[in-house]
């Protein structure tokens, strides 16, 4: 969603006309407003209801319904090209036929492909395989943000031109709370130490009577000795979506063998449909006992508050497994933050961003001793403090060169689309 609002956007402000067709849920508040935009009305039936068999029935027969007023808006509206933001291969067979009809007709049809390889099987592999060849089988133009091999379910098709185009950031909204709100909100950087002078034996019952946090009293001397903050916390956001691929699980685990300043911030919607549920990490924090150092806000989070959650953390978690091998749109918003990753991935262009970019630390996927040296280095690295020499990310250039102006004109390019107002 926040890619192709970003994308559409750019892709108007280059002179494009845009209509946008949308679900109903979709939040057409937030589109450019150069951009028309077309709701497809939702049945009020939860698509997963009854069985197995009723479920591909209802899923299909919705997808064979968009597919139909893809292509009735196409033929109607004289546009020029269709770019497809997002689509599911799943049960190709039964709604891909008037699309197909479309592009032999000569309808210049693209799509972004967000996850070149489709490493989720449903059903049978000869039925996946064939799926996905069936889901590319009405596509002219292929969008990919690095040159990962794409999973055609077999061969490249005859016919199909794949595009490079980057993944643009994600500028967010300015904090409105601010950090050192939003951090004391969340419970972070509230605990006390004393300085102490290396001649003084502090016993423990040197406190000061009825200024509890207030100082300690060294016998020595019997002078007060000033209370300090504490190491100030280092915290670690982990964004978006919680699922089973970004490895939430290791760096739990990898806590006990990090500092006890070190904390965690998982802000995000579960994914129940496929993934384990939020309170399986909840509870596996609770179990490895560092569940103290943690905080949990699982919802979807609104766009005016996304910035706040940034702004509080120090550094961003992106530790993929490595059958993951897409862009990362929570990547370009730590950008937009400025905030250093722990990243770990398969190959393609997270890993490649990372890298060229100095964004953080990339470690070897789904390895729980490389997740803890690495968060090790990225806190030796950065710190509290910004100004280590080491902490050098390339923010700037890494917007420059994939900014979604040259997004937006690749694909124009690509699809031959008309340009108007310039």
């Amino acid at each position: 969603m926040e890619y192709a609002l970003r994308q559409t956007a750019a892709i108007a402000g280059i002179g494009v006309e845009v209509h946008f067709l949308c679900m109903g849920m979709f939040p057409t508040e937030r589109l450019s407003p150069r951009i028309k935009f077309t709701k497809i009305a939702m049945s009020n039936l939860p698509l997963w209801c009854g069985g197995k068999l009723q479920t591909i029935w209802r899923l299909t027969w919705v997808q064979f319904q968009n597919s139909m007023r893809v292509c009735k808006i196409f033929e109607t509206g004289n546009f020029d090209a269709i770019l497809f933001s997002c689509y599911k291969e799943y049960f190709a067979p039964f709604w891909v036929e008037p699309l197909r009809r479309l592009a032999s007709k000569g309808a210049v049809i693209g799509t972004i492909a967000h996850d070149p390889v489709r490493d989720f099987v449903m059903g049978p592999l000869w039925w996946h395989r064939w799926c996905v060849r069936l889901g590319y089988s009405f596509v002219r133009h292929v969008f990919v943000h690095d040159d990962t091999p794409l999973d055609f379910g077999g061969g490249q098709p005859e016919g199909i031109q794949i595009h490079q185009i980057p993944h643009g950031p994600y500028e967010l909204e300015a904090a409105k709370v601010g950090r050192s709100e939003m951090r004391r909100r969340l419970g972070f950087d509230s605990k006390e130490t004393t300085e102490i002078p290396e001649n003084a034996r502090l016993s423990a019952v040197g406190r000061l009577a009825g200024q509890d946090g207030a100082g300690f009293l060294n016998p020595l001397t019997s002078k007060s000795l000033p209370v300090t903050p504490a190491l100030q916390d280092v915290v670690f956001l982990a964004f978006g979506q919680i699922r089973d691929g970004k490895n939430l699980d290791l760096f739990l685990k990898a806590m006990p063998n990090l500092p006890e300043h070190v904390k965690l911030l998982v802000v995000g919607k579960g994914d129940s449909s496929s993934s384990k549920a939020p309170q399986f990490y909840q509870k596996l924090a609770d179990d490895l006992g560092v569940s103290h150092r943690c905080r949990w806000d699982i919802r979807r989070i609104p766009e005016q508050e996304v910035g706040d959650f940034f702004a509080a953390a120090d550094m961003v978690i992106l530790t993929y497994s490595a059958n993951f091998r897409s862009a990362s749109g929570v990547l370009s918003a730590a950008v937009s933050a400025r905030r250093p990753v722990l990243s770990s991935s398969g190959e393609g262009p997270l890993k490649k961003a990372v890298q060229r970019y100095r964004l953080g630390v990339f470690v070897s996927p789904d390895d729980l001793d490389c997740i803890v040296q690495g968060a090790r280095t990225l806190i030796n690295t950065f710190g509290n403090s910004r100004t280590s020499s080491m902490a050098t990310p390339e923010w700037e250039l890494y917007e420059c060169e994939n900014s979604w102006e040259i997004n937006a004109n690749r694909v124009a390019s690509a699809l031959m689309i008309k340009l108007f107002g310039i």
